[in-house]
């Protein structure tokens, strides 16, 4: 079972990250922005409590409960800001929205990805800004949800949501060898 722990792992939080931005998408496009929003950043805050509950915690022993709870949520929020004015961008900059809401959205996740895995490693926080595997997963992530939008745009739902998924799954792969799982007495406070 501990050799199925870390793929499991994988696909159940790329699961919530993906849910969590296609029922956003489809409670905007409903009209009801707000709603949308709370399910994005549901998702998104599930999707980093299922890497403290399946890996943290058991592999770590690390019951800091409060700390990543806090953590956890204000990435969330922050990741939540970022998906909004990512989708505000692409949908109101005419010819050149897709380009732009691409370039948004890899620059501020390239700084939401360096904090999140320097916050997790006990180092300074931009110390990933330039490290060779977090650019690559974050540009993974700004090629394939800026793909996945306008594949929806053009009527191909399937494709979109396939390209989506797998763009998840592979930010994931590299993320996840990113992340140092270390006993709470190794951990920053």
């Amino acid at each position: 079972m501990e050799q199925l722990r870390p793929p499991l792992t994988l696909i159940v939080l790329s699961l919530f990250e993906f849910l969590g931005l296609v029922l956003w998408i489809q409670q905007v496009n409903s009209g009801n922005y707000l709603i949308g929003a709370v399910i994005l950043a549901a998702g998104l805050s599930l999707e980093r409590f299922t890497v403290y509950v399946t890996m943290i915690r058991p592999i770590a022993r690390d019951e800091r409960i409060g700390l990543y709870t806090q953590r956890f949520t204000i990435q969330g929020v922050r990741e939540t800001l970022i998906w909004v004015a990512w989708l505000w961008i692409a949908l109101n900059l005419g010819a050149i929205r897709y380009i732009a809401a691409l370039v948004f959205l890899f620059v501020t996740m390239l700084l939401e990805h360096s904090v999140d895995v320097a916050e997790h490693n006990g180092v300074p926080r931009l110390s990933y800004l330039n490290h060779p595997k977090v650019l690559l997963l974050t540009a993974i992530e700004a090629i394939g949800a800026t793909a996945w939008l306008y594949l929806l745009h053009q009527g191909q739902d399937t494709t979109a949501l396939g390209v989506l998924f797998v763009a998840f799954i592979a930010e994931h792969i590299f993320q996840g060898q990113m992340v140092e799982i270390k006993p709470a007495a190794a951990q920053p406070a």
